[in-house]
């Protein structure tokens, strides 16, 4: 099996054709947040084949109780609630973890 790399995939698990939804839930007027969606923004640039959302929780406050978050900034993966009130370092690790990214 011969694999070809291309300069636009990110990752391992976009090599394998994993496309993982990326979504991170914020607030207005909370530092972390703002923080968190700096690094979330420069993230995207860097893995644009990867499905990624910055959601406000007010935008969709239904899928916030579904997921249980309680507190932000939150981190969802394929749905699945991986972390909340996250520092920049936090995500940045919870990241590299999933998508086999190396440190």
């Amino acid at each position: 099996m011969t694999i070809i790399f291309s300069e636009n995939l990110c990752c391992y698990s976009c090599l394998e054709f994993e496309m993982k939804s990326v979504k991170l839930f914020v607030c207005s007027g909370c530092s972390e947040c703002e923080a968190a969606i700096t690094f979330m923004e420069m993230w995207q640039q860097t893995h644009p084949n990867c499905d990624t959302q910055i959601v406000s929780i007010f935008d969709d406050p239904r899928e916030v109780v579904i997921l249980g978050i309680k507190s932000t900034p939150a981190l969802v993966i394929d749905d699945e609630l991986i972390g909340q009130e996250l520092s920049v370092e936090a995500l940045d690790r919870h990241l590299k973890q999933v998508f086999d990214i190396a440190t």
